[in-house]
């Protein structure tokens, strides 16, 4: 159980963060999701000159997430580092915002997963190399013509031209929507094994540095969390539950915002629902939408708390009027909560 002093803590940090909730994640929809149904082996033609080294492919279960589409960019770990006052890595000559961010360790990654987290009060962290593999062994072409079921145009590998990776989203993705599961950098992923060793990390996938060989769904390596190199890189993912709410928070914002009063705004985040010193959780009673078109009045019923009063008990509401051209709106905000229940 959180203890009153963290709760307390959590909320006033929230309360920072909620007036930018939507300010940088202008990305949520570049994620897919992922699910596996049941356990899955893939066999790959042994006469398969590009990838004959390669017979299986991945044949575990994952939990239900949403991976980003394509390796964290130079960009966006540029916003990090501006935000939390790091120095940014070095990147190859002619870098652009668009490649990949590189000459980054496991420490580097877990910190940009950490900054997110709690820039946005859900979590983002580093796939599992279990997950990662799941991810890139869907890479499949349904033509057998193309490499026995091998899309090549997904795979960014070694030429005489390969001097650094390649842009973000300038391979074809593979049939989960997702860009260079094989190939242009190694990717950091969080090991799958009780026993790993924790000071060593599993880099997935191959770079623009490997032979074909080397480029496969199965790829690993593994190396000290210290270590950067110019073609390691990764990509993050979120748990489907965490997506789902933050998804549900920054949308029902978008619904609320035009007829928010500016003195008392309500703030939606993915932890609750915020008024003045009112909050309520989403666990608490938070789908309780409830609106009278006579009086002008809408609210969230049914257990608001005072956030400097956290663990005492309360029937408080969070209660808002409206006008009467904006009852539309109203009616808009109930059917988007039915549409999403919210559990515990």
């Amino acid at each position: 159980m959180i203890s009153f002093f963290k709760k307390h803590l959590l909320v006033c940090l929230s309360l920072l963060l909620i007036n930018s909730i939507t300010a940088q994640l202008n990305n949520l929809a570049h994620f897919s999701y992922l699910e596996s149904e049941e356990e899955f082996a893939t066999m790959l033609d042994p006469d398969d000159t590009l990838f004959e080294k390669t017979y299986i492919v991945a044949s575990r279960e994952i939990e239900p997430l949403y991976m980003l589409n394509y390796e964290v960019s130079g960009h966006d770990f540029e916003t990090f580092c501006k935000k939390t006052k790091r120095k940014m890595p070095s990147q190859p000559k002619g870098h652009n915002p668009l490649l990949p961010v590189v000459n980054v360790n496991h420490n580097d990654a877990v910190a940009y997963c950490e900054w997110l987290s709690s820039y946005y009060q859900v979590t983002f962290r580093l796939p599992s190399e279990r997950e990662w593999e799941y991810a890139a062994s869907i890479g499949f072409s349904k033509d057998k013509k193309d490499k026995n079921g091998i899309n090549t145009n997904i795979v960014y590998l070694y030429n005489a031209k390969n001097e650094k990776p390649s842009c973000i989203t300038c391979t074809q993705p593979n049939l989960y929507g997702l860009y260079h599961m094989r190939g242009n950098v190694w990717e950091i992923t969080e090991s799958s094994t009780s026993y790993a060793d924790e000071n060593t990390m599993t880099l997935m996938g191959g770079s623009f540095f490997e032979d074909a060989d080397h480029v496969q769904a199965n790829s690993k390596v593994n190396h000290n969390k210290l270590l950067k190199r110019a073609d390691v890189g990764f990509r993050i993912v979120i748990p489907k539950r965490d997506y789902e709410l933050l998804r549900f928070a920054i949308e029902l914002q978008t619904l609320i915002h035009p007829i928010n009063d500016e003195k008392a705004p309500i703030t939606i985040t993915a932890k609750g629902i915020y008024k003045g010193q009112l909050f309520i959780a989403w666990g608490d009673g938070f789908e309780n939408f409830y609106y009278d078109e006579k009086s002008q009045t809408a609210g969230f019923c049914c257990w608001a708390q005072d956030i400097n009063k956290l663990g005492e008990e309360s029937n408080s509401v969070i209660e808002f009027s409206f006008k009467k051209e904006d009852f539309k709106q109203i009616q808009k905000i109930a059917a988007y909560f039915d549409k999403f229940p919210v559990e515990n």
